[in-house]
């Protein structure tokens, strides 16, 4: 039997999504959407956040310990779509039971 500090941080697509605020998710959902008036390096910055957003909408579980994640958590934070430290919280929070698969 694992111990709790071995145990797999994974948790659903549904509780990753709800470790950010309704105001955070409305702004990366925003900052999403593909727009032909914005500049090139906003609409290739859009475009990574889309292929994180979906990649993570197609897991059938999120591994908080997985470099994949965490490169596109911490993508959000460096658009500043969300605070900076918030992708270490998102990442380090302890994994409540309701979001485990």
């Amino acid at each position: 039997m694992a111990t709790p500090d071995l145990a797999p941080r994974h948790i659903t697509p549904l509780a990753l999504r709800r470790r950010f605020t309704l105001a955070e998710r409305s702004a990366i959902e925003w900052v999403a959407v593909d727009r032909a008036d914005t500049s090139e390096k906003q609409r290739k910055d859009a475009a990574m956040l889309r292929a994180c957003l979906k990649d993570q909408e197609q897991a059938g579980l999120i591994d908080l310990d997985d470099a994949d994640v965490a490169t596109g958590v911490r993508l959000i934070e460096e658009l500043q779509l969300i605070a900076p430290g918030r992708a270490s919280e998102i990442l380090g929070a302890l994994v409540q039971p309701g979001e485990r698969p």
